[in-house]
């Protein structure tokens, strides 16, 4: 279930990847769910810790699901390496991207790493979507995501202050 490491159970300290816990449900209450086709996002996806720890916002992302009308569905987890994850073999400290078919009983499969400033494409509907990894704050648990149409993706959003009208 994403274990890329040894196949030992004895103090293995690394969870299962983002497909597998949103199915179970394990951080339901900061699952977020959203088809790329249709819907942007910029936020923040938090590791398991920031849960177990209690400093995870109450609108913090733990699990991110892109659903559409294919026959795949993608899963986003920030797989911070600390605490129960403390021990990831690899891509530690990463927005991990894992595939699973809609039919049961099919396994998730591993699609890519990223880092602070890498990004992702693909084919999405009938159109490509991209995810961009914007900043990775270790200290603070979480990684700065954007999703959305392949080329319009930008990490540069920037909320404009209020202004007031002219007199």
């Amino acid at each position: 279930m994403g274990n890329k490491g040894s196949w030992s159970d004895s103090g293995s300290r690394y969870c299962f990847n983002a497909a597998k816990t949103f199915v179970n449900g394990w951080y339901s209450e900061y699952d977020h769910t959203m088809d790329p086709s249709t819907q942007e996002f910029d936020g923040k996806m938090y590791g398991i810790n920031a849960v177990r720890d209690g400093t995870i916002p109450s609108n913090g992302k733990v699990v991110m699901k892109l659903q559409g009308q294919g026959e795949k569905d993608l899963y986003l987890m920030f797989q911070r390496k600390a605490g129960a994850n403390s021990q990831i073999p690899q891509d530690g400290d990463k927005v991990v991207i894992t595939e699973q078919q809609f039919s049961l009983g099919v396994s998730s499969s591993w699609q890519a790493a990223l880092g602070e400033g890498e990004s992702f494409s693909f084919g999405w509907g009938s159109g490509s979507s991209e995810i961009k990894v914007c900043d990775i704050n270790l200290n603070e648990s979480y990684a700065k995501i954007a999703i959305g149409k392949s080329g319009q993706v930008s990490c540069d959003t920037v909320t404009a202050s209020p202004t007031s009208s002219p007199t």
